[in-house]
């Protein structure tokens, strides 16, 4: 397995083949722009290079600081676009994002689909968390993982599921993570006439 940041990863020049590949694509010093322009150009020049057959890529969505620029249409559109040209070796891909609560979740989920199109995997993997949130009680309790469980769980997850199948018509198995803890696994099957089936897996 290969493993580190974007940026390493690309310097070191890597021109051979490789089973697994963990690459974590938050490291930006310039913010979520530079993430979406020049390190998108960078991760798919990568994996065409590499031809790995497991994906595990950490993204952070998340808007932290007064300084950091809100993604433009034209950056949500790198992402968009950033597996248009993904070597077909790809069978499993596992997606971690760190979102932030103060942009609709749906908003996410259809950048996510829009990202995945592309794609023809086996196996698919989405795992989204936010940054900690502390909310202070009147009786002085200091708490965030609730807030996050009401507002993550708020997802309708099985149509989600269902149209992440729609959108990648090899995918046999899918996972969503949610926080703190919520992990939902599906099998996919289809019929002769495209026909798509959803089965729970009990973890």
């Amino acid at each position: 397995m290969l493993s580190g940041g974007i940026l390493p990863i690309y310097r070191a020049g890597f021109r051979c083949n490789v089973v697994e590949l963990k690459i974590d694509a938050s490291q930006s010093f310039g913010g979520l722009a530079e993430v979406a322009g020049f390190r998108t150009e960078i991760l798919k020049r990568i994996l065409s290079e590499i031809c790995p057959c497991k994906v595990h890529l950490r993204i952070d969505w998340a808007m932290r600081g007064y300084r950091q620029p809100d993604l433009t249409a034209g950056d949500w559109a790198k992402f968009d676009d950033l597996f248009r040209d993904a070597p077909k070796g790809i069978s499993d891909l596992a997606l971690q994002f760190t979102v932030d609560l103060n942009v609709p979740l749906n908003e996410y989920l259809t950048r996510i689909l829009s990202m995945c199109a592309p794609l023809r995997v086996n196996r698919l993997e989405v795992h989204m968390n936010a940054p900690d949130i502390f909310v202070r009680y009147r009786n002085g309790g200091v708490g965030g993982q609730g807030y996050l469980r009401r507002v993550m769980r708020g997802m309708d997850i099985p149509l989600f599921a269902r149209q992440t199948a729609q959108h990648i018509p090899t995918l046999c198995v899918f996972v969503l993570g949610l926080p703190p803890g919520l992990k939902s696994q599906w099998r996919i099957a289809r019929s002769h006439f495209g026909d798509v089936r959803l089965d729970q897996v009990e973890l």
